[in-house]
């Protein structure tokens, strides 16, 4: 591709915009640019095939310095073509290959090693004395990105515009900007932006070339407002300045959301739907990514215009230009864009929003959020603009004739928080928890069907106080009828969400008994032990997540109540042997809580000692080590020797051996890996490892305190076989304990497996996906693969706090003396069973005394 650069191609290849030939081939006496065209495809090909096994030929295709960028350069690159090559053929061939070579999750892997380091103080690059992978990779991020920036600010070629937006948008998605130089974010802008502003507008050209350039650049800047990584200071630059009412050749970044909304408006030229809908669509990614710059458009005279691409307004102004299928896209980006604002305003971001069919816990990722400092409004400014919502956006959304723009209209109750329906007016709270469950009722679309029931979900998951309780109560009792119906609708995508809001509203049954009656728990149960027995695994999940929470919150020792208790079992048996690791995982939480609900009568039952063998199965065959933990966990739960029967010596032996052999578990996931099998999924398991390793620990610890003199010789062989394992699980235990006695606020950090006592009624998370989180910064001190801090955790996981324990300080030192108390019981069950073993035990049972 380096050949044919000479003067004679170039002269051919210079008319080839207005020169063809009679078979329609642009002018090229040689044929050289089709070759290099031909071989630019080839290397696009080669990386949509594999694109791992491009990464090694990175530093030949991808310039690792701006000088190679240069057209007389020796070292020829993909990307110099992209540049300098006269043909633009051979151009949008070389930025479409390498937008292929950014694209794919194995690249995005690749690239996230790459680094460029700074000095702090001059912001001048820091080179090593030697180029490491991370720098070689930091300085081809640095060079392919100001190649892809020049080409989508000076491409001459309209038709050229979009590859290079595309290979422009592909690299934002895929670098580590937070490791990269603070300007590449903003430099993007600004070209994207200066090549917007020096199109022709819409309604003067009827260049097909120059409506498809805009709507790739509109794409490309989307990609760099999403990117992740960005600088704190990037959300400042965006906040608008006042409008000016004109725009300049050379615009700052506080003209590009402002720019952003007359596109969207369609005040700039008249644009089509298709331009208004990709600038939706950055507002959208800027909502997401700086919520604080786009709600400083939300003033009160709406002189940025924001109020004006509302909903309300972007109904009532759509005209029929381009039909009624480009309105109702239009009105559709405009409801998503609304749901997507008020999800990140509200403190939560966007992620997992509306359309999060699988698994859209939004309360839960809003309750993250608060926790890492992310933006949200003032609470009267957030009441204030749902009042607005409720006002004038629903009405207008729900009585949309299209019910894609129906369903987009309800999805924005992922955005809405418990202080902002607290500070609404009462006409517009009643609406807003009324409107889901009469649009379920009423609807035949499923899509709208299903958006409704993730709306009612979205309100059970709120933590209400008193202002709005009342409200809810009303509410959710009416609505559990129409999610059980829902629950059997013909439609998956239905069945899919009612059974996660029928989730939510038994997790607030189990925080609030008086919201649902116990009439209509016992409908839930029926429903979720058929759905969980019958359906597939993703609603499998959500009703073994819903009747965990039943069987926590239940009293079966009343005739209501014992009466699902069988079916509940059984069912949750069956989610424990089959199905995904989601549906696994959820129903080791339901039998922790079926432990830790005394009323049960575990100990003097028939399936307790199955349920623990089950659990066992799982610790001890499956792969994932999520579920391991989730296994270990509920293990931690059983309070009595009893409720183990007679697979205590299992329990034992089980738990030690797996602990034992979690060190060997590294090598035989790359042995796996290496053969070509399901190993990259192990190893992505294996950051896990010393959660897992810590779990055991803690669950070993707690197994070994309820042993009895009697249990000595069914467990002898474990007891001397690995009194070394058993030993060193103590010692961990303890270093732990005197390592990390407090959080970082001074008390105990919460349990991060959900294995408290009162955790089924006091925990504000779902256990889903996300119920098994990462632990805190683990110290010099760590024990092999356990990681300290969430051994510390993981200690004690049946007494935890609640939520309202936060700030007692008594509880923490009562908590304190009960974890110290738990390994000083763990010490004394091995005094007692080494003791019993006589001689062979004598001296092991001294040590553990002396403890």
């Amino acid at each position: 591709a380096d050949r044919g650069y000479g003067s004679s191609d170039s002269d051919a290849s210079d008319a080839e915009g207005s020169l063809r030939g009679s078979n329609g081939g642009f002018g090229d006496r040689f044929g050289a640019s089709k070759v290099r065209a031909n071989a630019a495809l080839c290397v696009g090909a080669l990386a949509r095939a594999d694109s791992r096994s491009m990464h090694a030929h990175w530093p030949k295709l991808l310039p690792t310095s701006v000088t190679q960028l240069l057209a007389r350069s020796p070292t020829a690159t993909i990307v110099r073509c992209a540049l300098n090559d006269p043909s633009p053929r051979v151009r949008a061939a070389a930025t479409a290959a390498t937008a292929s070579l950014l694209e794919g999750p194995a690249t995005k892997r690749y690239l996230a090693a790459a680094e460029v380091r700074t000095n702090p103080k001059t912001g001048a690059v820091v080179r090593a004395n030697f180029a490491s992978l991370s720098s070689t990779l930091g300085d081809i991020a640095c060079a392919t990105h100001e190649a892809l920036t020049r080409a989508v600010r000076a491409e001459p070629a309209s038709s050229c515009v979009p590859a290079a937006c595309k290979a422009l948008g592909a690299f934002h998605d895929a670098a580590p900007f937070a490791r990269l130089p603070r300007d590449m974010i903003p430099k993007s802008m600004e070209a994207v932006m200066r090549r917007l502003n020096e199109l022709a507008p819409e309604g003067s050209s009827q260049d097909p070339e120059v409506g498809a350039a805009r709507v790739s650049l509109l794409a490309a800047l989307t990609a760099v407002l999403a990117a992740k990584g960005a600088p704190a200071e990037v959300t400042g630059s965006l906040s608008p300045a006042p409008p000016s009412g004109t725009t300049g050749a050379s615009p700052s970044l506080a003209d590009v959301l402002p720019a952003l909304v007359r596109y969207a408006a369609g005040t700039l030229g008249g644009h089509g739907a298709a331009t208004r809908c990709e600038a939706f669509g950055a507002l959208r990614a800027a909502a997401a990514a700086h919520p604080a710059a786009v709600a400083a458009m939300l003033d009160d005279d709406d002189s940025f215009g924001f109020r004006s691409i509302l909903p309300a307004k972007t109904f009532a102004t759509s005209g029929s230009d381009d039909g009624a299928d480009g309105a109702t896209r239009v009105a559709q980006a405009s409801a998503k864009l609304l749901a997507d604002f008020l999800a990140a305003v509200g403190g939560g971001g966007v992620g997992g929003a509306a359309g999060a069919d699988d698994d859209p816990s939004h309360q839960q990722h809003r309750e993250k959020a608060h926790e890492d400092g992310f933006f949200s409004l003032p609470p009267d400014e957030l009441a204030s603009l749902w009042d607005d919502v409720a006002s004038s956006q629903f009405p207008a959304m729900t009585l949309h004739p299209s019910p894609l723009v129906r369903a987009a209209g309800l999805s924005a109750y992922a955005g809405l928080t418990a202080d902002a329906l607290a500070g609404t007016s009462e006409a517009n709270r009643r609406m807003l928890v009324d409107a889901p469950r009469a649009t379920l009722e009423n609807e035949r679309a499923p899509a709208v069907r299903a958006a409704a029931c993730r709306a009612i979900g979205a309100l059970a998951a709120l933590t209400t106080n008193e202002s709005s309780g009342s409200a809810l109560r009303d509410a959710l009792e009416p609505s559990v009828d129409l999610l059980l119906r829902a629950m059997k609708d013909s439609a998956k995508s239905v069945r899919l969400p009612a059974s996660w809001a029928v989730a939510n509203v038994c997790n607030t049954a189990a925080r609030r008994s008086s919201i649902v009656s116990a009439g209509a728990l016992a409908k839930i149960a029926e429903s979720c032990v058929a759905a969980a027995t019958q359906e597939g695994d993703k609603v499998r999940a959500n009703a073994a997540r819903a009747l965990g929470y039943l069987v926590s919150a239940a009293d079966f020792s009343s005739e209501p109540s014992s009466a699902w208790l069988p079916g509940v079992i059984q069912a949750l048996m069956s989610c424990l042997t089959t199905g995904n690791a989601k549906v696994q995982w959820n129903a080791c939480h339901a039998m922790a809580a079926l432990f830790r609900n005394p009323s049960t009568a575990a100990g003097d039952s028939a399936w307790s000692p199955l349920v623990v063998r089950m659990l066992l199965m799982l610790m001890r065959d499956t792969r994932n080590f999520k579920i391991r933990m989730h296994a270990a966990a509920t293990l931690a739960t059983v309070g009595e020797r009893s409720e183990f029967g007679n697979a205590y010596p299992d329990v034992v032996s089980i738990v030690t051996a797996a602990l034992e052999s979690l060190e060997t578990m590294e090598t035989e996931t790359g042995h796996s890996h290496s053969q070509g099998g399901d190993g990259e999924s192990a190893l992505a398991d294996l950051r896990y490892k010393p959660q897992l390793g810590a779990q055991l620990a803690a669950t070993l610890l707690r197994v070994l305190a309820m042993g009895t003199a009697e249990d000595a010789g069914s467990v002898r062989d474990t007891l001397l076989k690995k009194r070394d394992v058993i030993r060193g699980a103590v010692d961990a235990a303890t270093a732990a304990l005197e390592s990390f006695p407090r959080g970082d606020d001074g008390s105990f950090p919460e349990d991060p497996f959900g294995t408290s006592r009162d955790a089924g009624t006091s925990s504000r998370e779902g256990h889903d996906d996300t119920a098994v989180r990462g632990a805190g910064p683990s110290g010099p001190e760590r024990t092999s693969s356990l990681d300290m801090s969430t051994l510390a955790r993981a200690l004690s996981p049946g007494k935890g706090g609640g939520e309202d324990d936060e700030d007692d300080e008594d509880d923490e030192d009562r908590e304190a003396g009960e974890r110290r108390a738990d390994l000083m019981a763990a010490a004394a069950g091995l005094e007692r069973m080494y003791g019993a073993l006589g001689e062979d035990g004598e001296a092991l049972a001294s040590h553990y005394r002396s403890l």
